[in-house]
């Protein structure tokens, strides 16, 4: 068992630290909090395995915060650990910002020089973090990402004031800090003291929050584009955990009539158009054929006997399928289909096509029964 003692577990890298550790077999998580630093660290730390330093002040109006809670927290941690004889390698939380001349960026060079000459004294490792704008899912508008603070102004109806909006920012996403963090706990010896090799995204804020303001008018419609790079899925994560959980359900367009209902459940020009369907007993549905698109089925209730027609040759084929037995069924250019529900119940399914359905070009000639 590892015993990870991590400071500032209830900030935002530490949640999302912690929420992850929980699930690791073989790890026992000691949580010190600003409310309780002293009460944690005064007693032994002589079984502590591994030190995540995450604690400290990002923004305040007390100037005071940054010297007490960046350096003089630092200096006890160090001492607490001397106290115990321990030699735990310790991981800081810095930040590229070291170097600009602000209180705050001298506060964490002095935590960084405390740690350091611990490492010599106490020949434990010590890894410093230069940590750039960190974003995702439990961090602070107004504190300590921007992302945080344009999400929560767009959801809000609140200006967003952006200063050298196009002037790129290195972004690294909380899930691929905290991978790095979950595999140094059991290979930390080759860790350099300054470690600054994310996997990181350069974005303007302009562009960001573009973004941000593009997923808040249009997730809710249909054609909402899904088809996100790897940066934007990211940032649609962490948007969507900043809304109120009431909006994670939403109405969509139905289209009820005789047959039963046919609900278009998602649209992209990246990935087509997927559908559901119900339909009422002996009720037949498609009878048509496509030059190019292509459809497929999936039953989810019911019973479905699906009917084939070559256009051309007239050859025929037909199969009864049931939800019971999954199967994709495919149409085929230039093949009449339909497909009847012969159960006794409601028959449903998921159709997804490659295309988009289009009035102008539909791509969709009906044929009557087949």
């Amino acid at each position: 068992m590892k015993n990870i003692l991590i400071t500032g577990s209830n900030g935002f890298i530490g949640k999302n630290l912690c929420s992850h550790l929980e699930y690791i077999n073989g790890i026992n998580i000691i949580k010190c909090t600003r409310e309780n630093y002293q009460k944690v660290l005064s007693k032994s730390l002589k079984d502590i395995d591994f030190v995540f330093h995450l604690a400290g002040t990002n923004r305040s109006e007390d100037q005071d915060d940054f010297l007490r809670n960046n350096v003089y927290n630092t200096q006890f941690l160090i001492e607490s650990l001397q106290n115990a004889k321990n030699q735990a390698p310790i991981i800081y939380t810095s930040s590229i910002q070291v170097g600009n001349n602000s209180i705050y960026a001298h506060s964490k060079q002095k935590a960084e020089n405390i740690l350091i000459n611990h490492g010599i004294k106490n020949s434990s490792k010590i890894s410093i973090f230069k940590l750039p704008n960190v974003f995702g899912k439990w961090s602070k508008p107004d504190y300590n990402s921007f992302i945080a603070t344009t999400i929560n102004n767009v959801t809000n109806d609140i200006k967003t004031n952006i200063w050298n909006g196009d002037k790129l920012i290195t972004l690294l996403y909380i899930d691929d800090l905290i991978e790095i963090f979950k595999k140094c706990i059991f290979n930390y010896s080759e860790l350099p003291t300054y470690f600054e090799n994310f996997s990181v995204q350069k974005e303007n804020p302009n562009n960001i929050h573009k973004k941000i303001d593009s997923f808040y008018k249009n997730r809710e419609k249909e054609n909402f584009n899904i088809n996100l790079n790897s940066f934007e899925k990211k940032l649609y994560s962490t948007f969507l955990s900043f809304l109120d959980i009431k909006k994670s359900i939403f109405p969509i367009k139905s289209n009820i009539d005789e047959r039963g209902d046919f609900i278009e459940f998602m649209k992209s020009p990246f990935i087509g158009q997927i559908s559901g369907f119900y339909s009422n007993e002996n009720v037949v549905r498609g009878k048509h054929f496509h030059h190019t698109k292509i459809e497929r089925f999936l039953i989810l209730s019911g019973k479905a006997k699906f009917k084939f027609e070559h256009f051309i040759s007239r050859a025929k084929y037909e199969k009864v399928l049931t939800y019971n037995k999954p199967c994709i069924v495919e149409t085929f250019p230039g093949w009449i289909h339909s497909i009847q529900n012969v159960g006794d119940n409601l028959l449903s399914g998921i159709i997804w096509a490659n295309d988009i359905f289009d009035k102008s070009k539909p791509d969709t000639y009906y044929k009557g029964d087949i």
